[in-house]
């Protein structure tokens, strides 16, 4: 028998079960990558979320999360 996991690990960690998609992951003898975002309407929105998912290092993350405020998705509080 074969079980098929679909989901996210990096959308896991909000909703609160963290690690349980990446524990499956690590254990699966076949996993199947899906590179394409579907679940935006916008393709600049779902490109910027896949810009802060590869940030490779501070100054990659500091620049979406700055595109992010420049683009009003994000509200600073002091």
């Amino acid at each position: 028998a074969s079980v098929a996991l679909v989901g996210d690990q990096y959308q896991a960690l909000p909703v609160g079960h963290s690690g349980a998609m990446a524990l499956f992951w690590r254990r699966a003898t076949r996993q199947v990558e899906l590179l394409t975002v579907h679940r935006f309407k916008d393709p600049a929105w779902a490109d910027l979320s896949l810009k802060l998912r590869r940030s490779e290092g501070r100054d990659q993350a500091e620049a979406a999360a700055n595109e992010l405020v420049r683009a009003g998705h994000v509200v600073l509080a002091n």
